[in-house]
C-alpha cells in the first residue's frame, strides 16, 4: 500500500432519491478501497424527501473539518448540498479536490423540492479558494439537469469541464453501475 495513498481520504455524496448503494458509487468505493484509500460513503437522510438542513447537520457530522488529503466525489443534488456545506465552514480549509457530476447551482425546473438547496447566494471564489483541483462532469443528454446549468456550475468554480456525448444522469438505471471517468480524474488529483 502506498503510503502517501494511506493518508488519503474521499467522501463520495450521493444526490436526490439515492443512498450509498446508488449507482456507481460502491464500484468506484471498491476501486479507491484497492489503492489503500479511506473512503466513505454517507446516507443523507430521506433522499426521496431531501430538506436541506437535515443535510447540513449530516454532512457536518460525518465529515467535520475536512484538510487538504480529503477529496471529495459529488452527484446532482449532492454537489450543491456539498458546497453549501463547504460555504458554512469558518476558516474554510484547503481541500484535496473536489469532482463533481451532473452538479447545478440554480434551480432545476419541476423539481421544487429542491429549491431549498440552492437558495443561498452562491460564491464561487468561496471554493475556488479551497482547491486548485476541480473537475466537472456532465452528459449533453442529461434528462434530469440540463447541461447548460451544470456547464454554468463549471464556468462559476474555474474548474475543469469534462463533456461526455452520451451518459444522461450517470444513474445506475441508464447503465451506470461504473464509472471510470470518475476514477481516473479522483487517482490523477490523489497522486499529483
Amino acid at each position: 500500500m502506498n503510503s502517501i495513498n494511506a493518508e488519503r481520504k474521499v467522501y463520495i455524496i450521493h444526490g436526490y432519491g439515492a443512498g450509498p448503494q446508488s449507482h456507481w458509487f460502491q464500484w468506484l468505493k471498491q476501486q479507491l478501497e484497492a489503492q489503500g484509500i479511506t473512503v466513505y460513503v454517507p446516507a443523507l437522510p430521506d433522499s426521496e424527501h431531501p430538506i436541506k438542513e437535515q443535510w447540513d447537520e449530516c454532512l457536518k457530522q460525518i465529515i467535520g473539518v475536512p484538510d487538504e488529503y480529503t477529496y471529495f466525489v459529488a452527484h446532482s443534488l449532492g454537489c450543491i448540498a456539498l458546497l453549501d456545506y463547504f460555504r458554512q465552514l469558518e476558516p474554510r480549509p484547503q481541500i484535496g479536490g473536489m469532482i463533481l457530476v451532473s452538479g447545478f447551482s440554480t434551480p432545476i425546473s419541476g423539481y421544487s423540492l429542491i429549491n431549498p438547496f440552492v437558495g443561498n447566494a452562491f460564491h464561487p471564489e468561496h471554493f475556488i479558494a479551497m482547491t486548485a483541483q476541480r473537475v466537472v462532469i456532465a452528459a449533453k443528454d442529461d434528462p434530469i439537469v440540463p447541461f447548460e446549468q451544470t456547464e454554468q456550475l463549471a464556468h462559476d468554480l474555474e474548474a475543469r469541464f469534462i463533456k461526455v456525448e452520451h451518459g444522461g444522469h450517470f444513474l445506475d438505471s441508464e447503465g451506470f453501475t461504473e464509472l471510470p471517468l470518475v476514477h481516473e480524474q479522483l487517482s490523477a488529483m490523489i497522486n499529483r
